[in-house]
């Protein structure tokens, strides 16, 4: 450096970071940085859209996603992908039944009897775990973002309804993706989340009670949050399987 001058220090890029609201329904990403205290950037999919149906299907030899999946054979299609993670053909007719989709779900041994579905592929029946099938929307999700799959994804997911068992299927179908999962934030509490910090100068000096709730495609939570500058403290939960969805199937 020139005496008498300060040495430049160049400033390291803030990391990127993936969030990303892999729904029963559809799925949302969003790009953020480190340290920036900016909201995240909602990222569109190949069609412009923010939201991207949580679906894959099969058809001859190429696999559909998304948007794609409409104008596909609906008995090779695959919908509902979260509530197949982590749960057995007996816990998945009790709180579902089988007519709730119109691709063939099975159980799968290789993973524990969770469920999944078989499907016509390449000319031939193919079974595939819940995991499998979550990851590869998982994986065709993580090309999206400019940034690509290198950066870490945190993913939020429903509270008590959506308990350890498929928390872990959900890792295993991030791994099977090659998605770095940074972790697990319950739906709501990043809603409040983001709450707080939009509303940071309405809530100023004061504390505020607020009830949140999601009537989502296959649960429904609720969530009562304290927030006092921009801290929030949840107070109490609840959740059900009971969705949206299900006003179609009942």
């Amino acid at each position: 450096a020139e005496e008498g001058k300060p040495e430049e220090v160049e400033e390291e890029p803030a990391q990127a970071v993936l969030g990303l609201d892999f729904g029963s329904g559809m799925s949302i990403m969003s790009v953020s940085s480190v340290g920036n205290a900016k909201l995240p950037v909602l990222v569109q999919n190949r069609v412009s859209s923010v939201a991207t149906p949580t679906s894959v299907g099969f058809r001859e030899g190429e696999r559909l996603f998304g948007d794609q999946c409409y104008t596909n054979d609906p008995e090779n299609t695959v919908t509902d992908l979260k509530f197949l993670l982590g749960r057995t053909r007996e816990e998945f007719d009790a709180l579902r039944g089988a007519d709730h989709s119109l691709a063939q779900l099975v159980e799968c041994a290789d993973f524990a009897g969770h469920m999944g579905a078989t499907v016509e592929y390449l000319g031939e029946p193919h079974s595939f775990s819940g995991e499998a099938l979550a990851a590869m929307v998982l994986q065709k999700l993580a090309t999206f973002p400019a940034v690509g799959a290198e950066a870490p994804l945190v993913m939020s997911v429903p509270g008590q309804a959506f308990g350890a068992r498929q928390r872990r299927a959900l890792r295993a179908a991030c791994q099977i993706a090659g998605v770095k999962l940074a972790g697990f934030v319950p739906d709501l509490t990043a809603s409040a989340l983001v709450y707080a910090h939009t509303r940071a100068q309405d809530l100023a000096g004061e504390s505020k009670l607020v009830l949140f709730v999601d009537m989502g495609r296959c649960f429904f939570q609720a969530q009562l949050v304290e927030i006092e500058n921009r801290t929030i403290r949840v107070l109490a939960s609840t959740a059900d399987t009971l969705g949206g969805g299900d006003f179609s199937f009942r």
